[in-house]
């Protein structure tokens, strides 16, 4: 890679400048400038053919695009910035008539309201004859990007989405309507959003549609989550669109890789742009998400920017360390959890809070950094000294992580992906560890008589009948059955609080399906509810959970009586009217200790109308 060129031979680089004076607040117009690849889309620019490099300098990519027609190629480096203020980015081409380009863009708030936005173009010719062109090129450039800043200016002002629409999307026909069409939402609430989703995949631009995060897009329409959810993957079957894998980066968190199928997860993920390696054991390092079949919506598949800083919303600033000095960075005015991140891995936690010291100072060697715990004032300054084999970007990241991605565990919790996405397993031996999950097991007493007194046949129809009654509460509050086995049914649910409610819904409304199944007559419920971290495995051809805590949820199963719940400390317990709830303490078999257990039976309908009639 080259330097700027020096020397008295050297021709003056060409400096364009343009500025603009605006009516919204830099925080807003931040969203617009900052988020590159929309704004290169909607400038006519070409998409980006990207190559990984490593070497000693700061670019982790070469790319090759097109210009005005022309092919180029160049390294570029990763963006400085801070949030929401200035950016600037450095290519280095590696032929062609410039030897280097510096472009700056600068929010400066103004004294008596709106925003100051500036951006600045320095092109190195490698020629003299190479000057007029530059300009030119340089001039045209800023022009579109003022028309754009303003216009995005005027929607802000009139309190409309700034958002920079670039080309029309291009709809196939009749593919997409035909996809349209076949798009079976399960439930109500799924069946209305999936009409907003048929829409918005007509008209949304290309960059929101890429990479669509059921979650995000939810929260945005302000929908239910779980009807977009519901609305996404019902477009799957239809052929709308495609559901993959994403491993996440830890600190860009961005997708480092993409696969179709959980079976072809590798055992680990690696990101060249922070050139770090990390595992899957962290729920947020994989992530669902969708896109647009391409038989039905066409969309680029290259990017077209691949480091401006709204690419990473969590980032407050990112720097280069050269290989020797010092460099000073303004701490964000927030308090709350950051940390820094050096290119290879290094951290250094930082806590802002209003009693730390207004200055404090880290040393970054190579993929290092010491003290790796700091605490300083809000708005204070952070001093970086740094010695480097060779250079690298340095980060300041929140810590906080937005909760908007689809993750294995809520599809694993979602029965419309059980039921129709069976090819989407993971390979023999593999387990991703998951978040916190209630873990119910029911089985039946007496049905061991019924087989003797009715036979197989008739004892098997009541059981069936009862997997239905079990299996419709289940997914009424929101939970899965995971699997049967024998009379025993396992289901898991997202909140401890569903999983109770189901279990006491079951118990109560026992009689009732007793008297319309009675073969049912001296048969009763018992189960047994866990809440902890658990594993996903494949088993038997479908997604299964393992682990202690379902280990503990099955023992606790096997503690209840007739017509008993039996629910760990561990689990939050809502007010359930209706039910006595006796406090215990036991031993269960695998677990050290005695563990704190609650006992929940329904009252007797003479107790239910005196604790009703008090509750009012």
């Amino acid at each position: 890679m080259q330097p700027a060129p020096s020397g008295a031979r050297a021709p003056a680089p060409v400096i364009s400048r343009r500025v603009l004076t605006c009516a919204s607040e830099a925080a807003a117009l931040w969203d617009v400038v900052a988020d590159t690849d929309r704004l290169n889309r909607a400038l006519g620019m070409a998409p980006l053919e990207l190559e990984p490099v490593n070497g000693p300098g700061p670019a982790r990519y070469r790319v090759r695009t097109r210009v005005v027609g022309l092919a180029v190629e160049y390294y570029e480096e990763p963006f400085e910035f801070d949030e929401p203020r200035r950016f600037a980015l450095r290519r280095i081409p590696t032929s062609g008539p410039y030897s280097l380009l510096e472009v700056r863009t600068q929010l400066t708030p103004l004294d008596a309201g709106g925003t100051r936005a500036e951006m600045e173009i320095a092109v190195y010719p490698r020629t003299r004859l190479a000057a007029p062109v530059a300009a030119l090129q340089a001039r045209t450039f800023l022009a579109r990007w003022s028309r754009l800043v303003r216009e995005a200016d005027g929607r802000l002002v009139r309190r409309e989405s700034p958002v920079v629409v670039g080309p029309p999307p291009v709809i196939l026909e009749p593919a997409f309507s035909r996809a349209a069409s076949q798009l079976e939402p399960v439930t109500p609430k799924g069946r209305d959003a999936a009409e907003a989703l048929v829409k918005w995949l007509r008209s949304a631009p290309d960059p929101d549609v890429l990479k669509i995060r059921p979650y995000a897009v939810a929260d945005e329409w302000g929908l239910d989550r779980a009807a977009v959810l519901d609305a996404c993957l019902a477009a799957v079957p239809a052929g709308l669109l495609e559901l993959n894998w994403e491993l996440v980066c830890p600190s860009c968190r961005t997708g480092a890789d993409t696969v179709a199928t959980l079976s072809a997860l590798p055992g680990s993920g690696h990101c060249h742009l922070c050139d770090l390696s990390f595992g899957l054991e962290s729920e947020q390092a994989l992530e669902a998400v969708l896109r647009p079949v391409k038989a039905a919506r066409a969309i680029p598949e290259m990017p077209f920017c691949i480091g401006g800083p709204r690419r990473t919303p969590h980032v407050v600033a990112q720097r280069i360390l050269s290989r020797e000095g010092t460099l000073d960075l303004t701490l964000p005015a927030v308090p709350g959890r950051y940390r820094l991140f050096v290119r290879g891995g290094g951290l250094s936690h930082l806590e802002l809070a209003a009693d730390g010291p207004a200055s404090i100072e880290v040393h970054a060697h190579d993929a290092e950094l010491s003290p790796t715990r700091l605490t300083a004032r809000p708005g204070g300054t952070l001093t970086v000294r740094f010695r480097q084999t060779e250079d690298r970007q340095l980060k300041l990241e929140r810590s906080e992580w937005a909760n908007a991605a689809v993750t294995l565990r809520d599809l694993s919790l979602h029965p419309t992906f059980r039921r129709g996405f069976g090819l989407q397993l993971l390979r023999q031996g593999q387990s991703l560890k998951i978040g916190r999950t209630a873990l119910m097991f029911t089985d039946l007493t007496g049905s061991t008589a019924l087989y003797a007194a009715m036979g197989d046949a008739a004892a098997f129809d009541m059981v069936d009948a009862h997997f239905v009654y079990l299996r419709e509460r289940i997914e009424r509050h929101g939970g899965v059955v995971v699997k049967t086995i024998g009379d025993a049914v396992f289901a898991a649910f997202g909140a401890d609080e569903d999983a109770v409610v189901c279990a006491a819904d079951a118990l109560r409304d026992w009689e009732q399906f007793q008297a319309e199944v009675p073969a049912a007559k001296g048969v009763f419920l018992k189960l047994g509810i866990h809440s902890g971290p658990t594993y996903v495995i494949t088993a038997n051809g479908q997604l299964d959970y393992f682990g202690q805590s379902v280990n503990i949820a099955a023992r606790l199963q096997g503690l209840a009586g007739a017509n008993e719940l039996v629910v760990s400390g561990d689990v939050a317990l809502p007010d359930l009217v209706g039910f006595h709830r006796q406090p215990f303490t036991a031993e269960v078999k695998g677990v050290p200790g005695a563990l704190s257990l609650h006992r929940i039976t329904p009252m007797k309908t003479s107790e239910v109308a005196p604790v009703a009639a008090g509750s009012r």
